[in-house]
């Protein structure tokens, strides 16, 4: 596995101040990048973002990507589009809205061909593949049931044959359940660990479906590896591939908080259990990685954020 030869140190972000980008963020400076942020000109998150000369800051709506090789005057190594509107709520069903998103992505990659990419990297979703069952692979057979999951879908097919078309080696990173401190006050953690913390009762509902979560730092540290080193292009699973029943990580939660709350978990009929596993045997072969915070740590760290 060899690095990138003549690389400018130079990349884009797009989706700057969401979770994923503020880790890959932090990631890319230590490193010594030249990273210019696409934000949104509305943005309410843009203290999230470093005061850090290595920075350049471009404000931009999601439709108007195409003109960034006007704001842009060095090559770029590196495109990471993370731009993605309407990932929450009924917003993942509105077919314009997620449309949009998928040729917002296209238009992504016609950039980062202008301004001399060499990897572009899109985020996938568990989404892509609907309803799950058994062992999940790269190789698992994709049949979305919401529009962002098809829209993810589309922008992978159409993206990858554009992309080879151009010249630009693409990843397409299927995300499963990322976590960690500076995640979205409203996820499904982060209230589970507000219950926890007042020793309220928690319902967790499809508790004995199978999970998987994987710690923020490992997730980038992944997208790391595969643009720093020569790594085939095409999907690859962000996950640790070592999930359990979601029960039981509530009970892990509880036990590592310390919390007096009690866990309710449904009864569920056989028929509609979720019972599978994801893997990442791709990227550990194609890759140094390896996760390093388990679950346990991840939930230290989280309160630790807090102050707790």
């Amino acid at each position: 596995m060899s690095g990138v030869t003549s690389m400018n140190k130079a990349t884009v972000v797009t989706g700057a101040t969401s979770f994923i980008g503020v880790a890959l963020l932090d990631a890319l400076l230590r490193d010594g990048f030249h990273v210019y942020c696409i934000v949104r000109p509305c943005s309410i998150h843009l203290h999230k973002l470093p005061k850090d000369d290595k920075i350049t800051l471009i404000t931009l709506e999601l439709s108007e990507i195409k003109l960034l090789p006007e704001m842009i005057s060095e090559p770029c190594t590196f495109f990471f589009h993370l731009a993605w509107d309407g990932v929450r709520g009924e917003r993942r069903n509105d077919i314009d809205l997620q449309r949009n998103n998928y040729l917002a992505t296209l238009q992504a990659i016609e950039v980062a061909q202008a301004i001399g990419c060499k990897k572009f990297f899109g985020m996938g979703s568990q989404a892509e593949y609907g309803d799950l069952s058994g062992v999940i692979d790269e190789n698992y057979l994709p049949n979305p049931n919401s529009a962002y999951g098809k829209m993810k879908l589309f922008a992978y097919n159409e993206g990858a044959q554009l992309a080879q078309e151009k010249g630009i080696q693409f990843y397409w990173l299927r995300i499963f359940s990322l976590y960690g401190a500076g995640d979205f006050e409203g996820s499904f953690l982060n209230l589970c660990m507000k219950k926890m913390l007042h020793s309220e009762t928690l319902h967790v509902n499809h508790g004995h479906d199978s999970w998987d979560f994987l710690y923020i730092t490992d997730a980038v540290s992944a997208m790391m590896e595969l643009a720093l080193y020569d790594c085939p292009s095409g999907v690859y699973h962000l996950a640790s591939s070592e999930g359990r029943k979601l029960g039981e990580y509530m009970e892990m939660m509880k036990k590592t908080l310390g919390s007096q709350s009690e866990i309710v978990t449904e009864v569920q009929d056989a028929s509609s259990l979720k019972q599978f596993i994801f893997k990442n045997d791709k990227l550990k072969q194609s890759t140094n990685w390896s996760q390093k915070v388990s679950f346990s740590e991840g939930v230290l760290k989280i309160a630790e954020e807090r102050k707790i």
